[in-house]
């Protein structure tokens, strides 16, 4: 099912029920990198008057995670190592759901492992996935 923008201008009901998309960001880590620098960058061009975006790592924070909350967004960990595989799923659904999360992307291999099933688990219809990195430079 395709996705639509819930703008006012697209909207049959009146501009007071418009509700912006909400989108989370998945990462293996928000710590230091091309990817990471790549979300700072989401969160600062976005079209902030159509979609919410939010943050989500599967480990460690550093500087874009910073980056990110100085810009007003909502960033966490779900503490992978600490949790464990089936702890960290859990902690995704329960954000999923406490956020009304519309669309999930996510941001490499394990996230999206993570993440897709998480969405299945709290009902989130759509899930994004995108590979960073793979197959540059030589060889």
């Amino acid at each position: 099912m395709p996705v639509t923008l819930n703008t006012p201008e697209q909207a049959d009901t009146p501009a007071a029920s418009y509700r912006k998309l909400k989108i989370c960001h998945l990462s293996m880590g928000l710590n230091t990198g091309g990817l990471e620098r790549l979300l700072v960058d989401f969160a600062r061009f976005h079209a902030g008057d159509h979609f919410d975006l939010s943050f989500v790592a599967l480990e460690g924070l550093g500087q874009p995670a910073d980056d990110l909350r100085e810009a007003g967004y909502e960033v966490q960990s779900v503490e992978l190592p600490q949790v464990g595989k089936w702890g960290a799923i859990k902690k995704l659904k329960d954000f999923l759901i406490r956020n009304q999360i519309d669309i999930l992307h996510t941001h490499n291999t394990y996230p999206y492992f993570y993440g897709s099933l998480a969405a299945k688990w709290a009902g989130t219809k759509h899930v994004i996935n995108s590979q960073h990195g793979r197959g540059c430079g030589p060889g």
